[in-house]
């Protein structure tokens, strides 16, 4: 079961679930909440892309080769 989330004159397929495991009633109301989501403004994986930008570690905290050198 997948959502047509159109951003930017693009057309992009989200995944709801899978037919057997998700009910249909189950599909259906979470496909008006991305619908919801979606006419507000936000974009169905606006909220992951979120979520990793904030996981993201920062580069510069690793050591590297480059530093390595430079310090050597």
């Amino acid at each position: 079961m997948y959502f047509d989330a159109r951003a930017a004159n693009r057309t992009k397929q989200v995944r709801i679930g899978q037919w057997p495991t998700m009910p249909v009633h189950a599909a259906a109301s979470a496909w008006q909440a991305l619908r919801d989501q979606r006419e507000s403004g936000l974009g169905p994986s606006a909220e992951r892309k979120a979520a990793r930008q904030a996981a993201k570690v920062d580069l510069p905290t690793f050591y590297t080769v480059r530093r390595l050198v430079q310090d050597f």
